[in-house]
This record gives structure tokens, C-alpha cells and sequence, in this order.
């Protein structure tokens, strides 16, 4: 342990970082989180400035831990936001206290800086990470607290044409932009954690995402609602690593309904699973008809592009999360937590329906 040190990663460690991703997470679906063809460059999804933390012994790298700041929407303010994700440590070196000094120094940083507060998310079930968010780094108000629960509704992608008779659905034009970016600065701070969308509009810190990536709902000509279909693909992918017994004996005939229904057969072992992000979300008035319809517009988009799936991340007690459970799906929960730093009331500013874009997860 004496050989273990924390610093900040170098551009030297791109292809440390990028082996340490590769490292699959086991589940239904053993799945790896890559970033190719460079580890930096899909920095911009987390946020507007973006440090990794990595664990080195000797010359490897053998942990790691990133920080972007983000400006967000906090107790009605825009506040510069601390994100932390990518715990990762090597096998070789578990269950020796890495991850714990990673988290020591990337709360150090952000709190140098003056960062009000941090959030992370922790998939149900990821006991160490709960252990060594809440249990370790969750005791006394200055420590993790749980704000939220979230669920992430994963959908096929499969092009059937979205049916809505109170408006229409349209892809945006450049002449849209500035209409897009006045709804969702004035509908969207009404969740807590929701983006400020500047003067440079809703392309602005999303790699890869175009105008005609964005689905507009118009009803009498006014604007209803607005979703991104972002593909990351070419900056991070998920790639699988294996299927569990009783997924690996009904692949095939989940793969002939898929393709029944217009939409891609599952990847085999080795592919990318191709995954796009239902981001920005947003809903005048949480309009269950126009989020219906949105998200059907989303799920054929999401086809058009090539991907298996369309993600989309709810808060538990957001209105549209009853909405979106309508549409065949497959859930996978989580928990929003949250670290006071500059500002100890941080956690309490949080309080509210929660927004969580699944592109910046």
C-alpha cells in the first residue's frame, strides 16, 4: 500500500485510463464502459471542467475517480455543481482503501475551489459503493446523504412513427435554436439539478449532438416540449461482455421480436451495445400527452440512428415517471446522493423533483 499514491491524471495515462473502463461490470448483461478512442476526450459529457483522480502503483494506474463542475439549477439559483463519478480500481488492488483515498482527494479539490456541493448516483445493489459513499463517507451533515431515487427506463428502438393528434412532432432547425433554448431556460428550472442553458444554446457542452438531434412537440404552434436524442457512441461505448445463462438462452427469440418490430437484434458477446440518451428532457406543465408522444418520437429517432435502445432517467416522485412507465421497458434503479462543501445547506436546497440527464451519467 505504501507504493499507492493519488494524483492528478496526465495525458500519459490515456491508455491506463481506457484499460481500467475496460474492466467489465457483471450483472444479467456483463457489460464494459469504454472510451475510444481516447479517455479525454468524452470529458465534455461530465461537465464544463472535468479533473480525474487516478491511483498509481509504481508506474500503473490502478484506480481512478473523475470531478466535472457543472451549472445547475439549485434552490431557484444557478449554481456551480461538483458531479463525481468513474470510482474504478483494478482487481488486483481491491478491498485496499483506494477508492476512499480518491474520494479524499477529489473532495479536497472541489472544495478548495468553492464548490457549494457535489452529487454522485449508486446503482441498486453496487454495495461497495454504498458502503463507502454512505457508510464510510456518510456520517455527520458534512458527509454523503441519500436525496433521491432514481429510475433509468431503457426502451428498444424501434422506428414506428409517433401518433399525436392534439399537435406535431418535428426534428429542430437551426431557425428553432434560440425558441428551444428560451423553453427550457424557463420550464426546466423547475426540477432542481437541471442545466442552465446559456446564450450558447442546448448544443453547447454536448459532443456530438446536432440540431436535428433534438424533437420538438408543437401544439397550436406554441412549443410543448423538447428531448435530445444524443449518441455518444463515438466518444464512449458500452460494450458487451457476456450474457447471464437465462438471457444467453432467450437472445435468440428476443432478437427475431426484436427485428419483428423494425429494431436491431441485441449485439453478441464482443459488440457494442449502442445505447443513445433521451437528454434535456422537457415538459411544459409535465403534459402527459405531450411526454408520451415526445418519448415515442424519441424511441423512433433513436432507431433512425442505429441504436438498440433509448435511455431516459427519471426522478421516483417526478410526475412523468408514471407516464414513461407506460411504454414497454426495462428499469434499472438508482440512487441520487448527495456532499455538502462550500454551502452546508446544499443537501436541503436539493429537496424537490430532481432531474438527471441520463447523456451526462
Amino acid at each position: 500500500m505504501s507504493t499507492v499514491r493519488i494524483d492528478a491524471a496526465r495525458p500519459d495515462d490515456d491508455a491506463g485510463l481506457r484499460a481500467l473502463l475496460r474492466v467489465p461490470v457483471p450483472g444479467q448483461v456483463t457489460l464494459g464502459f469504454e472510451r475510444e478512442p481516447a479517455y479525454f476526450a468524452a470529458d465534455a459529457i461530465l461537465g464544463e471542467r472535468c479533473e480525474t483522480f487516478v491511483a498509481r502503483d509504481g508506474d500503473a494506474v490502478v484506480g481512478l475517480v473523475s470531478a466535472a463542475r457543472r451549472r445547475l439549477h439549485v434552490g431557484g439559483e444557478v449554481t456551480e455543481c461538483g458531479y463525481l463519478s468513474q470510482l474504478r480500481v483494478a482487481r488486483s488492488h481491491e478491498g485496499r482503501g483506494l477508492v476512499a483515498l480518491g474520494l479524499r482527494a477529489v473532495r479536497a479539490r472541489l472544495a478548495e475551489t468553492g464548490v457549494p456541493g457535489a452529487y454522485a448516483t449508486v446503482s441498486k445493489g453496487n454495495r461497495a459503493a454504498e458502503g463507502v459513499l454512505l457508510r464510510r463517507f456518510g456520517r455527520g451533515p458534512a458527509g454523503f446523504a441519500p436525496v433521491a431515487e432514481l429510475w433509468t427506463l431503457a426502451y428498444a428502438a424501434t422506428p414506428v412513427r409517433p401518433r399525436w393528434r392534439q399537435g406535431e412532432l418535428a426534428t429542430a432547425t437551426p431557425d428553432d435554436l434560440q425558441e428551444v433554448a428560451d423553453f427550457l431556460t424557463r420550464h426546466g428550472p423547475q426540477r432542481q439539478l437541471y442545466p442552465a442553458v446559456g446564450r450558447e444554446g442546448p448544443l453547447a457542452g454536448r459532443p456530438g449532438l446536432r440540431v436535428d438531434d433534438l424533437v420538438l412537440a408543437r401544439s397550436r404552434g406554441a412549443l410543448r416540449g423538447v428531448v435530445a436524442v444524443w449518441d455518444q457512441s463515438a466518444l464512449r461505448q458500452t460494450v458487451v461482455r457476456g450474457y447471464g445463462p437465462a438471457l444467453g438462452r432467450l437472445k435468440p427469440w428476443l432478437d427475431v421480436g426484436r427485428r419483428i418490430r423494425g429494431g436491431r437484434a441485441l449485439p453478441a458477446v464482443g459488440e457494442p451495445l449502442r445505447v443513445a440518451s433521451a437528454s434535456l428532457f422537457t415538459v411544459a406543465a409535465d403534459d402527459a400527452a405531450v411526454a408520451s408522444a415526445l418519448i415515442a418520437a424519441a424511441v423512433a429517432a433513436a432507431a433512425r440512428r442505429g441504436a438498440h435502445a433509448l435511455a431516459l432517467t427519471l426522478d421516483a416522485v417526478d410526475p412523468l415517471l408514471r407516464v414513461a412507465r407506460r411504454r414497454p421497458h426495462v428499469a434499472y434503479g438508482s440512487q441520487l446522493v448527495a456532499l455538502p462543501l462550500a454551502d452546508p445547506e446544499f443537501v436541503r436546497r436539493l429537496e424537490g423533483t430532481r432531474f438527471v440527464d441520463a447523456g451526462t451519467l
